[in-house]
């Protein structure tokens, strides 16, 4: 009966000198089963179900850390994949808004335009009636300073029009350029979604190199140098997958960055706009009571 019990408390006295020796496990076994049968008397049958137990116990254990190791190298592609997917989707449906609302802006400009043209022309019409209004009353009117006065406004509103007209036209070409530094932003977005798409496949094709280990580890699993080796390339894949996180960081820094300085750019563009603006409401201002 005490050889019995010696014998049921032996896998876990073995297992515990694997876990202190490392890739030692199957040396301290067998070392432990030649100890105790000396020093017990223990009979062949005894000393390999003791053997059978351990390894078992141990291939166990090898199966239990690949399996893990292969479930977190999943959750990582996973993880990884979604948060690309996202990014990329928010930088196209941004993208999209800004040239939506240039584009409407840009309308808006040409609509203005069109009526300042409209404007001019039939100012310059006005101007040629008076100006032949004008000629007329030179032949009936002895009032040269009446006259005179009169060409100068003329000139002066012809003048104020032609001022209006090159401001509508510059603001048009503002807007023009925005326009055209988002499609620029754009196409910069779509080429990351297509480095995001590649570093995706890249990963797809390290999880089934990670997966191929797995299922090489698994057939391979009684072999301590093969486990190891395993090990290894499941942490040079870890290491892949931090590096890729941190390239995917800088792409978010620089593309916040890029659209900081585009909406720093259109800031300023609208406040000189405006400052022209106020100018030439001040000159129309001074233009009529003068």
């Amino acid at each position: 009966m005490n050889n019995n019990n010696h014998n049921d408390d032996s896998p876990s006295q073995e297992e515990e000198e694997e876990e202190e020796d490392g890739g030692d496990g199957g040396s301290n076994t067998s070392h432990s089963i030649s100890k105790q049968s000396s020093s017990h008397n223990l009979t062949l049958d005894d000393i390999w179900k003791d053997f059978t137990e351990t390894t078992n116990e141990y291939e166990d254990s090898n199966t239990t850390n690949a399996n893990a190791a292969a479930n977190n190298a999943n959750n990582n592609n996973n993880n990884i994949t979604a948060a690309m997917q996202r990014a990329a989707i928010l930088e196209l449906e941004d993208a999209k808004i800004q040239i939506r609302t240039l584009q409407e802006a840009n309308q808006s400009k040409e609509r203005e335009i069109a009526l300042l043209r409209q404007s001019d022309q039939q100012t310059q019409e006005s101007i040629a009636n008076l100006l032949r209004a004008v000629e007329t009353s030179n032949e009936v009117s002895t009032s040269a300073a009446q006259t005179a006065l009169v060409q100068a406004k003329l000139r002066a509103e012809a003048l104020h029009a032609t001022e209006e007209k090159n401001h509508a036209v510059q603001q048009l070409q503002q807007t023009q350029h925005s326009l055209q530094l988002v499609k620029a932003d754009l196409d910069h977005y779509k080429t990351k979604a297509h480095h995001l798409s590649m570093a995706k496949q890249q990963l797809e094709r390290d999880y089934r190199a990670a997966q191929a280990v797995y299922g090489s580890l698994q057939g391979s699993i009684n072999t301590d140098v093969e486990y190891y080796k395993r090990k290894t390339y499941i942490k040079s894949s870890q290491s892949v997958l931090t590096q890729k996180n941190r390239e995917i960081a800088e792409l978010r820094k620089d593309r916040d960055r890029q659209l900081s300085q585009n909406r720093l750019a259109q800031l300023k563009a609208a406040a000189a706009a405006a400052e022209n603006e106020n100018h030439n409401s001040n000159n129309k201002k001074s233009c009529h009571s003068y």
